[in-house]
Formats: C-alpha cells, structure tokens, sequence
C-alpha cells in the first residue's frame, strides 16, 4: 500500500547533468562576491570602513545630495540597515546632513571635506586595486576585454529592465499556486 505523502528519494547525479559551475552568471557572481571580500578586508584594514560605508562614501561623491530613501534603494537596504551607515559615516565627521530643498520633511546628505579626503584616499587605492587586478591581461588582451565587458553590461541592464518589468506577473514559481514571482534581492545565476 503506498502512502499518498511519500517523500521521494533524491536521484544520483548523473555524468551528463548540467553544472551549474559551467554558467557564466554563476562564475561572475563568485567573482562579484570574492572581489567584494577582498575590497572588504582592504578598506577595513587601510581605511577603517566596511564596504557599505565604502559604497555609501562614493554614491556621495557622485551623486550628492542623497536621502537616506535614496541610499536605502540604491544598495537594496533596509532602512534600519541604511540609517546604521550613515550615522556611523556622521559621528565620524564624514557627512553633512541638512534638510532638503524640495521635501522638508527629509534630509539629504552630503560629503564633509573630511569625506572627500577620505573618498580620495579610498578611491586612490580602490584604482591600484584595480590596476592589480587587469595586470595579467596584456594590452590588446586587456582592450578585447573592457569592450566585451561593456557589451555585457549593456545586455546585463536590458535583461534587468525586462526582469523587473516582468516581476510583477503573476506566475506558478514553485512555492504555491498562482503566487506571484519571487523578488529575489542578489541573483547569482
């Protein structure tokens, strides 16, 4: 008699499956995250910010003046996580933080000269890191490159664009039926 709940069992991997170490997202997203770490434990050590602190330091420096809306957003935090960050950067004397023009009800912030100072430094090391890193390419090696990564940054954006459009698409996903697309934050193939 069976039982109408049996689980299965997990059938052995056969040789011609599919690996997922073969996908290229895979492998860049194992890049992304080993370059992460390793600009982590530089900027700790050499600089006494984490990465996020980092990251906040340059969106500034590019894009300022930012609400802490904007900042949550554009890393995909969460407003706790967000404000943490920026009121380490602020007790610091590295950001100014003044009311906004437009919405009085926010703040937006800026670079303090001591952020820019630091955002030079960082950035200066964030370059020779950088150069490290394209120096096992030779120079035409290194131009065939850039120019393919370009084109995939280019393609990586379109495929985002039409992702989201299509988030919101009701569709089986797995996880129950008629359930909406799953919003996942960091894709990693």
């Amino acid at each position: 008699m069976r039982r109408p709940h049996a689980i299965r069992r997990a059938r052995a991997p056969r040789a011609d499956d599919p690996d997922l170490s073969q996908l290229f997202t895979y492998n860049l997203s194992v890049l992304a995250n080993t370059l992460s770490r390793g600009a982590a434990a530089r900027y700790s050590r050499e600089f006494g910010v984490t990465l996020m602190e980092w990251r906040v330091i340059g969106s500034l420096a590019l894009n300022a003046p930012l609400s802490l809306q904007q900042i949550s957003r554009r890393f995909d935090l969460d407003k706790g996580q967000s404000s943490r960050t920026v009121a380490g950067l602020l007790a610091r004397g590295l950001l100014h933080r003044s009311v906004n023009g437009e919405d009085r009800r926010s703040i937006v912030l800026r670079l303090t000269p001591a952020g820019w100072r630091l955002y030079r430094r960082i950035l200066s090391s964030a370059r020779s890191r950088s150069e490290r890193l394209l120096a096992c390419l030779d120079g035409e090696l290194r131009k065939t490159f850039l120019r393919a990564f370009g084109r995939i940054m280019t393609e990586a954006r379109a495929a985002y664009l039409e992702e989201k459009a299509q988030a919101g698409t009701p569709r089986h996903n797995g996880a129950g039926h008629g359930r909406a697309a799953s919003g996942i934050r960091k894709p990693h193939a």
